[in-house]
C-alpha cells in the first residue's frame, strides 16, 4: 500500500543575510487512494511543500517518505505540473514532449518521436507539433 509521510518538516529560505521560514513543523500522512487538497493564501507555503514532496527542494529539517523511502531528490515515480509552464522556447512542441520522455523512457529516438506524435494527436495538437511555444496559444 502506497503512502506519503511528512514528518516534522520545516524549510527556511536563506537569501543574502536574511532568513524566511516557509514551512514549520508539518506532519501528516496521505494513504493510498486518499485525495488531498492543499489550500491557503498566497505565500503560505503550498508550492514550497509540493517542491519538497517532489524532491526539487530539500527541507531544512524533517523528512518526506514515500512508501517508507526518504525522498532524496527527484524521481521517476513523482511528477509536478508547474504553475507557469516551462517549455523550451527554442524547441518545437514535439521536441519538448520528446525531451520529457527521454528523462524516464529508454527507447530509440524514432520510438520517442512516434509516441510524442501520438500524445500530441490525443490532445488535438497534431497540426501544431512543429510549432515553437511562442507560436501556440496559452491553452495549447
Amino acid at each position: 500500500m502506497s503512502k506519503i509521510e511528512i514528518r516534522d518538516l520545516s524549510l527556511t529560505y536563506r537569501m543574502d543575510d536574511a532568513e524566511f521560514l516557509a514551512l514549520k513543523d508539518i506532519s501528516t500522512t496521505v494513504e493510498d487512494g486518499q485525495f488531498v487538497c492543499i489550500v491557503g493564501s498566497s505565500g503560505c507555503g503550498k508550492s514550497t511543500l509540493l517542491s519538497v514532496l517532489t524532491g526539487l527542494v530539500s527541507p531544512s529539517s524533517g523528512q518526506v517518505l514515500i512508501d517508507g523511502v526518504p525522498v532524496k531528490g527527484t524521481g521517476k515515480e513523482r511528477a509536478v505540473v508547474f504553475q507557469q509552464y516551462t517549455l523550451f522556447p527554442w524547441m518545437t512542441a514535439k521536441q519538448n514532449v520528446v525531451f520529457g520522455m527521454k528523462q524516464v523512457r529508454q527507447e530509440s529516438a524514432k520510438q520517442l518521436a512516434e509516441v510524442a506524435e501520438e500524445f500530441l494527436r490525443r490532445v488535438g495538437l497534431q497540426d501544431f507539433m512543429n510549432k515553437l511555444p511562442g507560436e501556440l496559444s496559452g491553452g495549447m
